[in-house]
């Protein structure tokens, strides 16, 4: 099958989508599929390159500002018509058999989307980040930008919605005004023989951790995962265990709960480390005593799954459907805190740092789950049965 997969987002850039494009292209290339990316050239320079069996083609770009309006994002944008010739003449030439898009409102979705219909190419839409905002303004914003962009094209591609959750189901049913029956839901792949639970780390001796209990709290900080929990539970999870570290790890596009933590004289636990390389993170995986930053309801992301994959206990704000067809058990598979409930935070967290048995316990259970559920072959091969079911219509209809 000859496959094109479509991201404004792709290494080096890192991101939830970028790393779930990255896993089907060269998964996909080593069963023998054709596969085509096509990206920007954010950070990294335009042209068409082999890439693990696979060909990149990178359209030069203009990044915007990171400002409040892309939540601090460092947001790309590729469209012009000399792009458009290129990505016509490539896809052109390749002859895609299938088009999978990633992320509603790039660009590159929609030049794709207008190709594709042209040339009659069925098209897959994977939905990977709602647009919405905790700011009044902003959300209004986003929810007119669903309604006048994002809705008008997904009608111009005709393509087949695909999301990886629960609340990502939930959004794109009450946004686009899909009914569930046409929304298909296929979670986030992960490479699950890349992790491995390691007993020592780097980390501990490079930032003066000695024995303490470490918070490992990894993922961009935006308003969509803001902190704002964790750091109002630090009041509570520092009278049980004084010495406790927090470890924020990535990129600080939203600082609010810095200043939280200083008005709730808890700055000290707190040690921002910035964004790290991907190859680097294992070691602060073996560092942590538990991980928590999904805490606003808004699902699992890539970093946290990784984190299961690695054995390390997570606390998280998580229904237990939140893949559905595949049920979470608290205590075995992760641990669950209420949303909004801090206290119920602080005591679960707590509650691991009390019992490393415990603790262990969960670690197993949850790279268990994730190699049962959500390992990349496992992921691939729910795409492929997608692709081949809509080849097949496309031919029946031609």
């Amino acid at each position: 099958m000859k496959i094109v997969l479509v991201n404004n987002f792709f290494l080096p850039r890192i991101s939830g989508s970028a790393h779930l494009t990255k896993v089907l292209a060269s998964n996909l290339a080593s069963l023998g599929h054709d596969v085509l990316v096509i990206t920007s050239d954010q950070g990294s320079t335009a042209g068409l390159e082999e890439f693990d069996g696979y060909s990149v083609l990178r359209l030069k770009c203009r990044e915007l500002p990171q400002i409040r309006l892309s939540m601090r994002y460092d947001v790309n944008f590729a469209f012009s018509r000399k792009n458009y010739r290129i990505l016509s003449q490539a896809l052109q030439d390749f002859k895609p058999d299938i088009i999978h898009q990633h992320g509603q409102f790039f660009d590159l979705t929609w030049m794709t989307s207008i190709w594709a219909r042209k040339h009659k190419v069925p098209v897959v839409l994977t939905v990977h980040t709602p647009l919405i905002h905790p700011g009044r303004l902003l959300a209004s914003l986003f929810w007119i930008a669903d309604e006048i962009l994002v809705r008008p094209f997904l009608a111009l591609g005709r393509g087949k919605v695909l999301v990886v959750d629960k609340f990502m189901r939930n959004y794109v049913s009450k946004r686009y005004h899909l009914k569930f029956s046409e929304i298909n839901v296929i979670p986030l792949a992960i490479d699950v023989e890349k992790f491995h639970y390691r007993s020592n780390s780097v980390v501990r001796e490079k930032y003066e951790l000695g024995d303490d209990p470490v918070i490992l709290s990894i993922g961009h900080v935006i308003p969509l995962r803001n902190r704002i929990a964790l750091v109002e539970a630090m009041p509570m999870i520092l009278k049980r265990h004084p010495r406790t570290k927090v470890l924020i790890v990535g990129d600080l596009l939203d600082s609010a709960f810095v200043e939280l933590a200083k008005e709730l004289n808890v700055e000290g636990a707190l040690k921002l480390i910035g964004p790290i390389p991907h190859d680097q993170i294992s070691d602060f995986f073996a560092a942590a005593t538990l991980e928590s930053h999904d805490l606003q309801g808004f699902g699992l992301g890539t970093s946290t799954l990784e984190v299961m994959a690695s054995e390390v206990p997570v606390v998280a704000v998580v229904e237990g459907d939140n893949f559905p067809g595949i049920e979470f058990v608290d205590g075995r598979d992760i641990v669950m805190a209420p949303i909004g409930n801090t206290r119920v935070l602080a005591e679960k967290i707590c509650d691991l740092i009390d019992d490393p048995e415990a603790a262990r316990k969960v670690g197993m259970g949850e790279r268990k789950f994730v190699e049962e559920n959500l390992s990349s072959g496992r992921i691939v091969e729910k795409h492929l049965q997608l692709y081949q079911q809509l080849v097949d219509e496309n031919s029946r209809n031609s």
